[in-house]
């Protein structure tokens, strides 16, 4: 089997007026465009990836004997753990054009960061869920988008569309002061906010503290971070809008999305199958259960029944908005924490992990507040480890963090889990009441 060319990035207007059609059609359409993508990433990744051959043929499963979504479960679910036990080469299509993809680095939520490789064409897939998203609450290809955004993540130049007013965006680093970030929102208001809940919360607290006016955005889009009822709430009365929160992975691209009714998420099923699953089994309706997760784009790295190690809840019957996409309850188990510091600033925990994820000499890590002013970063080495990774691992974090917080750099064999048995890779003692 080829590579399926029918992505071709050409095509990506012709994609992206299926993908705004396929949000009307029925439970039972989606299921069937579901099936067809299914099959199709099923039968590439057994004939082409080393690490699904393997895991399909350790299970005695064939892409053939896999029908429907029941037959699905007999494919054993991937972890990112089983995925970092094998080579890179082991865990990606055996006939990929490495110039046609792009690498991008996990978070580390789960303290194991790694790449994951996605073809160019499959990647433009999350542009047009997120742009689904956007439309359903408004957004139009004039608005301004001010993102609040690590600053690896700035475009040095604007796109040429940009200079024509369509999808112009303006970029706030995270690394700079908040008076610079204030000053680039001010110099051109605008139509939507988009980052992390943690770091937009930030944001409206600098605006109510200046009795800034001028600030009227008409969306509020927050995705990465769970997202707690306060700090919504926080963030729809200082402007005056409902924002719309998205979840998502770096390995499977947006999974799910809040429309304009906010009765749940909106699940990709178009493009992901999602199962909530407990002891291996699906779970009903309102009950919690593991986010299990297929990426039916995936080509380069396939992601085949892949814990994204967070805990859902689906959600049954329809969106009073219309659309047949399924729905699933906010994330309850995003295990990470804003640390809250003396001076009463909180740093979001991805400012974090997108820090240490860069350090090499680490395998796996931990970051442990124990009081306002005092940090513990455990480390887990591997094969790149030096001495001088620890300094290096606090200078960094000092540099994120700042100087009043004391920061203490350990190896360690093993790294614990807390007392529901889930790892946390960010822990704050005090917002435990540990």
């Amino acid at each position: 089997m080829t590579l399926p060319r029918s992505l071709a990035l050409g095509k990506l207007p012709f994609r992206f007026l299926q993908l705004l059609r396929n949000q009307w059609r029925s439970p039972a359409t989606l299921a069937a465009i579901q099936r067809i993508k299914m099959r199709r990433i099923l039968e590439h990744a057994y004939e082409q990836v080393p690490y699904y051959r393997r895991l399909f043929d350790g299970a005695g499963v064939r892409p053939s004997d896999i029908r429907d979504m029941a037959d699905l479960r007999n494919i054993p679910i991937t972890r990112k753990s089983d995925m970092l036990t094998h080579s890179f080469q082991d865990r990606i299509s055996s006939r990929i054009e490495m110039s046609d993809c792009v690498k991008l680095r996990t978070s580390g939520s789960q303290g194991m960061p790694f790449e994951v490789l996605f073809r160019r064409e499959d990647k433009a897939w999350w542009g047009l869920l997120a742009l689904r998203t956007w439309m359903a609450h408004g957004y139009h290809l004039g608005h301004t988008m001010l993102i609040l955004s690590d600053s690896r993540f700035v475009p040095h130049r604007k796109r040429w569309f940009e200079y024509v007013g369509i999808f112009r965006k303006n970029y706030a680093s995270l690394h700079e002061d908040i008076e610079r970030q204030l000053d680039i929102a001010i110099e051109e208001p605008p139509d939507v906010i988009r980052g992390m809940p943690s770091d937009v919360y930030l944001f409206t607290q600098a605006i109510q503290e200046r009795g800034i006016r001028s600030m009227t955005p008409k969306m509020i889009f927050t995705s990465a971070e769970l997202l707690d009822p306060g700090t919504r709430q926080s963030i729809n009365q200082t402007f005056g809008v409902k924002l719309a929160d998205s979840y998502g992975s770096i390995e499977c691209g947006w999974i799910g999305w809040e429309c304009p009714a906010h009765t749940g998420y909106h699940l990709n099923a178009d493009c992901v199958i999602v199962e909530f699953l407990h002891d291996g089994q699906p779970v009903a309706p309102g009950e919690e259960g593991e986010v299990v997760v297929t990426n039916l784009h995936s080509y380069a790295m396939p992601f085949i029944r892949y814990s994204v190690g967070d805990v859902g809840i689906p959600l049954d019957g329809s969106c009073p908005c219309g659309r047949g996409l399924p729905l699933m309850q906010t994330i309850g188990g995003r295990m990470v924490d804003c640390l809250t510091l003396a001076d009463g600033r909180r740093i979001s925990p991805y400012r974090l992990t997108c820090t240490i994820e860069l350090i090499p000499g680490v395998r796996r890590y931990q970051i442990v507040q124990t009081s306002h002013d005092h940090i513990i970063v455990k480390v887990i080495p591997n094969e790149d480890f030096t001495t001088q990774t620890l300094s290096h691992i606090t200078l960094e974090l000092e540099q994120c963090i700042g100087p009043a917080v004391t920061i203490d750099v350990i190896t360690v064999e093993a790294l614990p889990k807390d007392s529901a048995g889930k790892f946390r890779v960010v822990q704050s003692t005090e917002a435990l009441g540990e």
